[in-house]
């Protein structure tokens, strides 16, 4: 979550607006993005309707590094941001598991009873609070589980985290009105409404992703770095050849003589 940064008239409204106007990102399992869309976006629009907001689904086949689930980029005002996810959440407990997706009933279950949402590093810090001492007392206070993913499960170039809420129902909406206004308080929270998971894939385990760019500047960079440590040994290794060499020993005692 973070201010937004789409209005950018000079108008004295958008400009009272702009400063009010922040971002949260809510995470929606593949299979229920169905419910949240609906047919020809009808429900979408209903959302946006009800709640004022400014809303975006990230495509099918882009979802959040190492998960399997599509990015919600909800903009609007406090207010309009917590009834948005009231009624986005709502939707997605009440969905169905498709039959294509039997599978994943006990998964879907679990995953009804929670809350993901995105944020970036300061406002992570911030839900924690020093010592942890404001996420114990969310905890506390709301009966719910909260949960926060590491900052190295993620790219480099995302300043995106998770954080999990799980409880009853009401539980976790009281929570999470209660999370977006504190970090719609965070002056340092800038998060982009446009990005575009489809260029993140999953590499190796425990969901560690990186953007295909990132990738490449990393494997660039450590080609360099073999190359400068190889340069270095052969530099090394010639020196040392010149200073045990005894015919070089040799003739410079000569030329002293």
């Amino acid at each position: 979550m973070g201010r937004g940064d789409r209005y950018d008239s000079d108008d004295g409204y958008d400009s009272k607006r702009r400063r009010s106007v922040y971002i949260v990102k809510l995470l929606c399992p593949y299979y229920n993005a169905g419910a949240i869309i609906g047919k020809g976006g009808d429900r979408i629009k209903d959302v946006k309707d009800k709640s004022g907001c400014a809303i975006e689904i990230s495509r099918h086949e882009a979802r959040f590094p190492g998960t399997e689930e599509r990015v919600i980029t909800i903009e609007g005002t406090e207010k309009e941001l917590q009834e948005a996810c009231r009624l986005l959440n709502e939707r997605i407990r009440d969905d169905d598991t498709p039959s294509s997706s039997k599978s994943l009933d006990e998964d879907h279950e679990k995953r009804r009873k929670m809350c993901r949402i995105l944020v970036c590093d300061s406002s992570m810090a911030m839900i924690i609070g020093r010592g942890g001492n404001n996420i114990r007392d969310l905890k506390r206070d709301h009966c719910v589980q909260i949960n926060t993913s590491k900052r190295h499960e993620t790219p480099r170039s995302l300043d995106e985290r998770i954080v999990s809420i799980e409880g009853e129902d009401r539980d976790v909406d009281r929570c999470l009105d209660e999370i977006i206004s504190q970090i719609c308080t965070d002056e340092r929270a800038r998060m982009r409404f446009n990005v575009d998971y489809g260029d993140f894939y999953n590499r190796g385990q425990g969901g560690r992703s990186y953007s295909r760019r990132s990738m490449s500047r990393e494997r660039n960079r450590r080609s360099y770095s073999r190359e400068r440590r190889s340069y270095s040994r052969e530099r090394r290794g010639r020196y040392e050849g010149r200073r045990r060499s005894p015919t070089r020993s040799r003739s410079r005692s000569r030329s002293r003589s």
